[in-house]
């Protein structure tokens, strides 16, 4: 009988069509995108393993083929960032004013005459407050990751959008980041208003968090960030916004709250750590806005309809 089985098994061409249809080389993008990094020399073990499991979790099961058509869109971002990393230091050598944001914190937002907000908690920071704004910045990943699992299974429609409403948000704010070079606080009190290209990637005010607790996780995570002139906008504050918007119908009298602290506390202390300036957290929120008002239309676009099979309202931010 086992052998038999085997002699019926479906061809894997079969199995492939059944999941994928005409769309079968979706999978493959990936590992074609891999071989195009590492024929220009850019290849980095992400960019393998994203490879590798995007094809084998593609050509898995229903299942897994599921994940994969929720999470694809996080594919683009990582396409951006390349682009970025590769655009960057002909853009830096043309920046002149990585400093406009300090300058127009200090216009509408000054603390006092010539001290910004970053400069004042720079002074008067304390480890009450470090530690209580560590929090969501040192869990913003598992609490994008968490939510959007989360979603995955409560609400698939949401999670796409949600997943979406991140990618959108994500490319927009690479664009203004190629456009517009933005110094964040701690560069520029480390370093002036000069470009320097060499100059490592900093933790803020989060090296003090390390330093507290006798550890050296935030200066390691930041620490490697390819993106240094990348303050404006800030997506550590679009994030919690994103999901504020594409789960505010769906949220209850108590996440609406929760959603609404998560926002506000990542902001403040995007500002209280030395991270962004008041300018970058409402640029944030902008294209946090316009990531999940461009999601509903593309979802509706590619077929996503709420149950019951009504079609989602393209003029609506968030998806009842």
């Amino acid at each position: 009988m086992a052998f038999s089985g085997r002699l019926h098994r479906r061809p894997p061409i079969a199995h492939v069509q059944e999941l994928w249809g005409r769309y079968w080389l979706l999978p493959l993008l990936p590992s074609f995108y891999t071989a195009a990094i590492a024929a220009i020399g850019g290849l980095r073990p992400v960019h393998l393993a994203v490879a590798l499991a995007i094809a084998a979790l593609g050509f898995g099961t229903t299942a897994t083929k599921r994940f994969v058509t929720i999470a694809y869109p996080l594919l683009f971002i990582g396409v951006g960032y390349d682009l970025y990393g590769y655009a960057q230091p002909a853009l830096l050598a043309k920046a002149a004013h990585i400093c406009w944001a300090r300058n127009l914190d200090l216009d509408l937002f000054a603390a006092a005459p010539n001290l910004t907000w970053q400069d004042y908690w720079a002074i008067h920071h304390t480890p009450i407050l470090d530690l209580f704004f560590s929090v969501p910045y040192g869990g913003f990943i598992f609490i994008l990751a968490g939510y959007a699992t989360y979603l995955s299974f409560i609400d698939e429609l949401r999670s796409r959008q949600f997943i979406w409403a991140v990618a959108i948000a994500y490319l927009l704010a690479i664009a203004v980041w190629m456009a517009v070079p933005t110094a964040p606080p701690w560069y520029v009190q480390a370093y002036g208003c000069a470009v320097n290209v060499s100059a490592p990637a900093g933790a803020g005010g989060l090296v003090r968090v390390d330093h507290l607790l006798g550890m050296t996780y935030f200066q390691e995570f930041y620490g490697h960030s390819p993106a240094i002139f990348a303050a404006f906008p800030s997506m550590h504050c679009a994030f919690p916004v994103i999901g504020l918007l594409v789960g505010w119908r769906g949220a209850t009298w108590v996440t609406r709250p929760i959603h609404v602290f998560y926002a506000l506390a990542m902001f403040a202390g995007s500002i209280y750590l030395d991270h962004h300036w008041i300018a970058d957290g409402i640029a944030g929120w902008c294209v946090a806005a316009a990531g999940a008002y461009v999601s509903s239309p593309i979802l509706a676009r590619l077929g996503y309809s709420p149950p019951g099979g009504e079609r989602l309202d393209p003029d609506a931010v968030v998806v009842a």
